[in-house]
């Protein structure tokens, strides 16, 4: 429920935004920028985190009370669905989300300095490869994830795939600023990318359309439970998690990099720097000081998980699958190192993309 101080803002925003359309996208802007502005200024608002909730039931109400037109909307490329033009500029920057999502300095350093052990890395490898080869949803769907990284949303219904080499795909998904397409990236993968790709093709054609008109969350929340339970029973005696963790999280985020490292990092490149890479994850790549790279490094579950050998010593060793036949530095450490990426130009080969497929009664898990 949202708070009354809320609820008398919306008031006045509603009808100011009302009658506006896709030719006043400008005007909109501004109405919604003032309107963030009068919010931070609020004497009860201590710190940007505070203002999450306005802006979720801000959205939320401008979803339920303003009509929808061909005049007036835009196609929200995280959904595929019509949505009001308001809603493209009534949100937050990615900065901004970010620096909200930051967990307090205490959990930060608890984070640090609490690390977790991964003792078999061949074994979580191997069972990656198993599960991409399963008829399940579930097992498919955590085999991905493992080999690439991405969440739930961008493998069941918003990212874009291609493929790069025998151990890389291309990826692009909808990032949160106006729900741009980040341009392509390049991203690792420890089961061969066809077989990856593969199994993309076969859990989207699973569940059909399924997810064509719901938001990013709701495939989370229609999903996660499924696949949480799943990763517990693969993974739990090979991958611990903090207390109260996501396993799919752990898996896609910590572990993920981790593995990442560990078998495709040229010992002479900084591992942060190849991890942020492999996820694109701009926040640590374009930091301005190494306190604030190893903040975002932290909270992003980047240093979550080490690598120990059978007598519990961490093992260190990077890049230990370069110089296999057909592995491949991932391109962008050919040329030098990451650089700041410029706007895709619009061309887009889709390998595996929501799509019409057959089905599209849902996907059931096979017994």
């Amino acid at each position: 429920m949202a708070t009354k101080w809320l609820e008398e803002r919306w008031a006045s925003l509603i009808p100011a935004l009302e009658p506006l359309g896709n030719d006043e996208c400008e005007e909109i802007r501004a109405i919604c920028e003032v309107e963030k502005e009068w919010w931070q200024k609020r004497p009860g608002i201590k710190k940007l985190g505070s203002l999450g909730k306005p802006m979720t039931d801000t959205r939320n109400h401008i979803r339920e009370v303003l009509e929808v037109r061909d005049d007036n909307s835009w196609i929200n490329p995280k959904t595929g669905v019509p949505e009001h033009i308001a809603l493209k500029y009534m949100n937050f920057s990615t900065e901004e989300w970010t620096q909200m999502s930051l967990p307090a300095d205490s959990e930060l350093q608890a984070r640090l300095a609490l690390v977790l052990e991964l003792r078999d890395p061949e074994a979580l490898v191997a069972l990656g490869e198993r599960l991409l080869r399963m008829s399940a949803w579930p097992e498919l769907v955590l085999g991905v994830g493992l080999n690439t990284g991405r969440s739930l949303a961008e493998i069941l219904k918003t990212g874009i795939w291609r493929a790069k080499t025998s151990y890389s795909l291309l990826f692009s998904g909808p990032m949160t600023v106006y729900e741009k397409m980040c341009p392509f990236f390049e991203i690792p993968t420890f089961s061969r990318a066809e077989v990856v790709l593969e199994a993309i093709l076969r859990v989207r054609e699973m569940f059909g359309m399924q997810f064509a008109y719901v938001t990013r969350r709701d495939v989370g929340r229609q999903c996660g439970p499924m696949v949480r339970q799943v990763a517990y029973e693969y993974f739990g005696d090979l991958v611990p998690t903090r207390r109260d963790g996501d396993p799919y999280q752990a898996l896609a985020r910590g572990v993920y990099s981790r593995l990442c490292c560990y078998y495709y990092c040229p010992p002479e490149v900084d591992e942060l720097l190849y991890m942020a890479t492999a996820k694109d994850y701009r926040r640590i790549l374009e930091a301005q000081s190494e306190e604030e790279r190893l903040t975002f490094a932290v909270a992003g579950s980047f240093l979550d998980y080490v690598i120990v050998d059978a007598d519990g010593a961490r093992d260190r060793s990077l890049g230990v699958r370069l110089g296999e036949p057909e592995v491949e530095l991932l391109e962008v450490f050919q040329k030098g190192g990451p650089q700041k990426p410029a706007q895709s130009d619009g061309e887009v080969e889709v390998v595996a993309t929501q799509s019409s497929l057959r089905g599209g009664n849902g996907a059931r898990r096979a017994e």
